[in-house]
């Protein structure tokens, strides 16, 4: 991220990471305990909602009514404390399920792997060139008289005459191809001269050179992954060497996305005055899937605490993440809604653009509010569902690039609030291209945001910035 200090002081001395002091607080933290109240799970299944529903609707209708207008937000939540509230709740998936490896690679190893035998099974040529019994060459390195041998035979890639090496012979071989038994080095084709079946060694090799020796890959019982490890494409190859098919890896989380507001209209509907197209689902949906997750895409919720509970308890999920009504408007409804079935940890958070992030939990299961202005859910979406997508996957939160630039020119930021700027980073210039909370077209030309710390409040134009990479 863009970490600017405030005027007077480096950034290391006011920029921290949030994102890896969450991970590292995480780890010394005692799990969460469950939320009490009227539903004992959120998302997992519906009987504790159906049992309380009544209950838990006229509370909320009560309560819905008893607002004669907007409630404004509390005292605002530091960024990194909220990051690593809504992280805390977040207990990564264990179940395993089992995919080909060509189509593993990027997901989270289950269980450790070891190799079940050596790797290479048996010696083999480094080399194109002669397989050779090193002792016939000693002669060369105390004479300048080459050393004839006879070629009894040709091994490449993949087969193998059983016929052993004696003195005085070699074998021509291919890279990879199994030593003849008995060959105990490999003379380059380079260093050769060929006549009829005759070869013309011209330097001397020890044994061993251009030989990769069996198990001098993997031998039988090395750990070729690593329970929690990533699968790379490589690792993916070192499985297969071992004759292995499909490998064990933890399954997606799944994420119950619910999108709210009378405004939104599908993709496929004609638009009516005031309405606007739902493009905030497509935007989490997308960025969500590309972190690890399996996304469930709700029908559009209305403004209504019946449609809004019915939404939120659809299905059994591991992180539920609703889009719009987490504001303090008459019909923001988010807030009534969570607060009657569990526990809000969190609502505003110190952050520009974003601040309506709402974090709850609802028995065991996270809820997090994004706002619905469209550059603030996205926002929101790479600052907050993102790394609680991959914390529950299992996977790595430092996974951005990041660049240095230039700042092409002066940018204010609020006092007290950290502000994320989308920028377009090009040759070596950051060019901001922000324009409002509500407007998706101005983030869609950027590649980039930059961060500023909530103590700066300009950072001037020609000032050095770290660009973290969408």
């Amino acid at each position: 991220m863009v970490r600017v200090a405030a005027p007077g002081r480096r950034p290391t001395d006011v920029v921290r990471n949030p994102r890896q002091d969450a991970t590292s607080r995480r780890s010394e933290r005692q799990p969460l305990a469950p939320a009490s109240g009227p539903a004992e799970t959120f998302g997992l299944t519906t009987e504790a909602l159906t049992m309380s529903a009544a209950i838990t609707m006229s509370a909320m209708k009560k309560a819905i009514k008893a607002r004669t207008g907007m409630r404004p937000f509390g005292k605002l939540a530091p960024y990194a404390a909220a990051l690593d509230t809504a992280l805390g709740l977040c207990r990564p998936v264990r179940e395993a399920e089992s995919l080909p490896l060509g189509a593993a690679a990027g997901r989270v190893v289950h269980d450790d792997v070891r190799a079940s035998a050596d790797v290479p099974a048996t010696d083999r040529a480094a080399m194109d060139g002669y397989a050779v019994l090193a002792a016939d060459l000693a002669d060369l390195e105390d004479s300048d008289s080459p050393v004839e041998l006879e070629v009894v035979g040709r091994v490449l890639a993949g087969n193998l005459d059983e016929t052993a090496l004696h003195n005085g012979q070699c074998w021509e071989v291919a890279t990879g191809a199994q030593l003849p038994r008995g060959a105990d080095a490999v003379v380059p084709v380079e260093q050769t001269t060929s006549e009829g079946g005759r070869v013309v060694i011209l330097q001397a090799v020890a044994s061993g050179v251009h030989v990769s020796e069996r198990g001098e890959d993997l031998r039988q019982g090395d750990v070729i992954v690593a329970a929690g490890d990533v699968l790379m494409p490589s690792a993916a190859a070192a499985l297969a060497s071992i004759g292995m098919s499909a490998v064990d890896v933890r399954r997606r989380p799944e994420v119950l996305l619910v999108p709210t507001g009378d405004e939104l209209v599908a993709l496929d509907r004609v638009l009516e005055p005031g309405q606007v197209y739902d493009s905030n689902s497509v935007a989490l949906q997308a960025l969500l899937e590309a972190n690890g997750a399996r996304v469930r895409l709700t029908p559009i919720v209305r403004d209504d605490p019946a449609e809004l509970l019915d939404g939120l308890g659809d299905g059994e999920v591991d992180l539920v993440v609703t889009l719009g009504g987490t504001s303090v408007g008459r019909h923001d409804l988010v807030l009534d809604v969570v607060e009657q079935m569990g526990e809000v940890l969190i609502h505003g958070v110190a952050i520009k653009p974003g601040k309506p992030v709402l974090v709850a939990r609802v028995g065991e299961t996270p809820v997090l509010g994004l706002p619905g202005f469209p550059t603030s859910c996205l926002f929101t979406g790479y600052l907050f569902a993102e790394p609680m997508v991959r914390t529950l996957a299992g996977l790595p939160l430092s996974h951005r690039r990041r660049a240095e630039g230039v700042l092409t020119e002066t940018v204010n930021s609020p006092a007290g609030k950290r502000q994320f700027l989308s920028v377009q980073l090009r040759a070596g210039k950051a060019s901001p291209v922000y324009r409002a909370s509500s407007t998706i077209t101005s983030m869609s030309r950027a590649n980039g945001w930059i961060e500023i710390v909530e103590q700066a409040t300009e950072v001037r134009a020609g000032s050095r910035v770290e660009v973290t990479f969408f």
